[in-house]
């Protein structure tokens, strides 16, 4: 039932994402496995890249909505921008199908959970085992602060794959530029930055980032003009934004963990306030 679940599931999926152009400025070696970086474009990056990718991908994804409690929660907040909503209660409940429909097939293509506390490191270590043991990762680094009308600025942290990989087999990784663009029907991958050892330390990292988020600005120019979905939505930074602009991103993640806790806490008070049995 899983296997025809998933099938139909990228059957409809296919129908609402067509089949891009791949269009590489320099393509991996067969069998290298290597790190690609893509801007997110709300859904249609990770949609795209999963279902049409010619290299097989181990997609980075935030751990809570690969988490059957929170997912549901984190869909709220992040694909909805629930608190932006008029009719909160209706997005919470389409929140739980749309869990059920998704988490499902993520799971299935193997998506890596992504951490933002001290679990990274069990992000970190899925990573460099997908990649010694043949597989290339797909990244989506985008964070909310915007650049361009094509991408929004790059987060660091994952840079640090490289220096990990170096570490293990001594090989600099080789970090490739993407630009998705889902009304031209267009993937277009870049040349490959190497990562090289002296990448070390936040700013280092920031950098070498900056370096691929520069580069998929360039690929995004080198098309006609074009509209692009923005990584966030404008109702998401109207509820949401200040997460960013005061630093409190990570009680941002863990708004579907907080909401998780009140809803067992409401039950709970709810259990001791019936009144008890009486003993004859």
């Amino acid at each position: 039932m899983g296997k025809i679940y998933q099938g139909f599931m990228r059957m409809i999926a296919k129908c609402i994402f067509r089949k891009p152009e791949f269009i590489y400025e320099e393509p991996p070696k067969e069998g290298e496995a290597v790190v690609f970086t893509a801007n997110h474009s709300q859904a249609d990056g990770p949609a795209i890249t999963t279902l049409y990718f010619p290299q097989p991908l181990r997609p980075w994804s935030i751990a809570q909505v690969l988490d059957k409690k929170t997912s549901a929660g984190f869909i709220y907040h992040d694909e909805f921008a629930g608190e932006h909503r008029k009719h909160k209660w209706f997005w919470k409940m389409l929140a739980y199908p749309t869990s059920w429909l998704l988490r499902p097939l993520l799971l299935a293509v193997g998506c890596i959970p992504v951490y933002h506390d001290r679990r990274v490191s069990q992000t970190l270590d899925i990573s460099l085992d997908a990649l010694t043991g043949g597989s290339s990762l797909m990244i989506f680094p985008e964070c909310p602060e915007p650049f361009s009308e094509h991408v929004n600025d790059f987060y660091g942290g994952f840079v640090k794959i490289g220096e990990l990989y170096y570490k293990k087999t001594g090989k600099n990784l080789k970090f490739y530029p993407c630009y998705i663009v889902k009304s031209l029907r267009k993937v277009l991958v870049g040349k490959p930055i190497e990562y090289t050892p002296d990448v070390r330390g936040s700013s280092a990292r920031k950098q070498f980032a900056e370096s691929l988020r520069d580069k998929t600005e360039q690929l995004a120019l080198s098309l006609p003009p074009h509209k692009v979905p923005p990584f966030m939505t404008k109702e998401w930074y109207e509820a949401y934004g200040h997460y960013w602009t005061e630093n409190r991103m990570l009680e941002y993640w863990n708004l579907s963990q907080t909401d998780l806790e009140k809803r067992k806490r409401k039950k709970s008070k709810k259990t001791d306030s019936k009144p008890k049995g009486t003993d004859v």
